[in-house]
């Protein structure tokens, strides 16, 4: 008995001594947005942020919040914005009933503002992350060279009535066909654009770079890579229209590029960037199809 109560007293000895630990706070959640998605690099979409959702926002190291509202964003996104060194863009937009409550004037110089690398990464979105966000993304895609079915499709699947894509209503679709980039954007373009669209403009030398350099995961996270546009380019002329091209439209023929644009680019990127286009509208490629469409590209192993 002496032996278990001596015992029992340096047991009780022991964990007077030891520090008591608390048990760590659990981590908030890492919660997305409501309708959040990655439009291009650099670029991304959502619904308003709810405060459970500006934890997964810090991760994405952004650098402009652009915010679609009709009156000024709550306390808790300024306050996110002032502490992270995030530009609060705000611009006020009624939301849309009966007609588009932006002109093209007011679109042109929200892309012109997502299209700025010095902007990105950048999150855009609206009350709900639908008719409003995706109206200024068709117009984005427009800017993209995209044909209006994929437009559609893309805008469809975030208004969706239960398990069914809903279309654009007849107003903003209007709006939509009607916008023209090279008239509303014409000249007054950065002089350095995001690749995926120097990409989609068929610049000569954002192709070349696109190709040839190596960018690390480092500066990728930190502002996505960028393309300078050359002296001299001009919207008006990318648009102009030829019987060539899957949507009709063709940047250059290949008398009017230079010996210089001609040379950055690789004819065998030309095939694989039409059949990347097909792909994305929906087309299925048959074998020796995609030869009579470029007939650069290598032959198959079925051909």
């Amino acid at each position: 008995l002496p032996s278990m109560v001596q015992s029992a007293s340096n047991e009780t000895r022991v964990h007077s001594d030891a520090t008591v630990v608390p048990p760590l706070a659990p981590l908030p959640p890492i919660v997305p947005p409501l309708r959040f998605a990655l439009v291009e690099e650099g670029i991304y979409r959502g619904a308003y942020p709810a405060l459970s959702s500006l934890r997964f926002l810090s991760n994405l190291r952004l650098r402009t919040l652009l915010c679609l509202l009709p009156e000024q964003p709550a306390e808790h996104i300024t306050s996110w914005c002032e502490s992270h060194g995030v530009r609060c863009h705000v611009e006020l937009v009624p939301v849309f009933k009966d007609e588009v409550m932006l002109t093209h004037e007011r679109a042109a110089e929200l892309l012109q503002l997502l299209v700025t690398p010095e902007a990105q990464p950048l999150y855009v979105h609206c009350l709900d992350g639908r008719t409003v966000t995706g109206t200024v993304m068709m117009c984005l895609r427009k800017l993209q060279r995209w044909s209006l079915q994929p437009i559609i499709a893309e805008f469809s699947r975030f208004c969706r009535a239960g398990d069914n894509p809903r279309p654009p209503a007849p107003h903003v679709l209007a709006f939509v066909e009607s916008f023209k980039p090279e008239l509303e954007l014409g000249r007054s373009l950065p002089s350095r654009l995001p690749c995926w669209l120097a990409l989609a403009l068929r610049l000569p030398a954002a192709n070349h770079q696109e190709r040839h350099r190596q960018v690390s995961a480092e500066e990728r996270l930190g502002a996505p890579p960028a393309a300078p546009v050359p002296a001299g380019f001009s919207l008006e002329r990318a648009w102009q229209p030829t019987s060539r091209g899957a949507n009709g439209w063709e940047a250059a023929t290949d008398s009017e590029q230079t010996p210089e644009a001609k040379a950055s680019v690789d004819p065998h990127s030309r095939g694989e960037s039409l059949l990347k286009a097909l792909a994305l509208e929906g087309y299925s490629m048959k074998p020796g199809y995609s030869r009579r469409l470029n007939p650069h590209l290598r032959p198959t192993a079925t051909e």
